[in-house]
């Protein structure tokens, strides 16, 4: 349902052509006015990435949605304070799983309890499955901006760069502890991936996702980026330039539909 909605609102394609040479780029912009339906969509993802939907479900069933809502806006992040980032984490996640086919199998926002909490740096795992196991593995950072940043793309970068440089990224072992506490079938080949990293060619990507004012957009975001990454880097960079009019307005939206009344930038 969320695919369809979210098809709804926004279109995306490969740049072709490309003019830069070291990442792909895919654009995501919107088809046309986001429907209140849309939003309802959004800010539902948003509660989602905080707390199990499914213990949402059973809250309601046994207390009613008034008195949930109630609660789940007391165990927002810092009392009812969101962070604009947040919003971009959750859309990012949402359209690698909608439109590109990968898995996100944690939702690391779930367990920031505390507004403080310290999480692994690296926003999401995303992956995609085959017959033998875990065919890639995607490490993806998130940028969202309201105004101007030219050096947000090469900042995102930096820090995959930095958490992917450890033997094992904290992210991994984030991810693999998560899904062991579950049950999930994904553990195994969670597991089988991080002791056989070794040779990952054509495995393992880089993924930079740009939650950006449309107005506000500048081709030197790219261009900054293009000339920061190093010849010698191995893995496939992909970059989602995501670019929504009044993209301040619908965040603000999204999480006042949570409950959440005091939204930050976090640039």
């Amino acid at each position: 349902m969320v695919s369809i909605e979210l098809a709804s609102w926004l279109g995306w394609e490969y740049r072709s052509p490309n003019s830069y040479t070291k990442f792909v780029i895919v654009e995501v912009r919107e088809n046309g006015r986001i429907s209140s339906r849309v939003k309802s969509s959004l800010a539902g993802l948003l509660s989602s990435a905080r707390v199990d939907p499914r213990l949402i479900r059973i809250a309601v069933d046994r207390f009613g949605w008034q008195r949930v809502k109630t609660l789940l806006t007391n165990i927002q992040p810092m009392s009812a304070t969101g962070k604009r980032g947040e919003f971009g984490e959750v859309l990012v996640a949402a359209i690698l799983v909608a439109f590109l086919g990968y898995i996100v199998p944690v939702q690391k926002l779930r367990f920031a309890i505390m507004g403080e909490q310290s999480l692994p740096s690296t926003d999401i795992i995303a992956v995609k499955k085959g017959s033998k196991g875990l065919t890639e593995v995607s490490f993806v950072e998130s940028k969202l901006r309201t105004t101007g940043d030219t050096g947000a793309a090469v900042q995102a970068y930096e820090q995959l760069k930095q958490d992917y440089s450890e033997k094992v990224p904290d992210m991994v072992m984030f991810v693999v502890s998560r899904l062991y506490e579950r049950g999930d079938p994904l553990f195994n080949d969670f597991l089988d991936y991080m002791f056989d990293r070794n040779d990952t060619a054509g495995k393992e990507s880089f993924n930079i996702g740009l939650v950006w004012e449309q107005d506000n957009w500048t081709e030197t975001v790219l261009q900054n980026l293009e000339d920061d990454i190093e010849d010698s880097n191995q893995l496939r960079i992909i970059v989602e330039i995501v670019r929504i009019n009044d993209l301040r307005g619908l965040v603000d939206e999204a999480f006042q539909l949570i409950g959440v009344t005091k939204v930050l930038d976090d640039e």
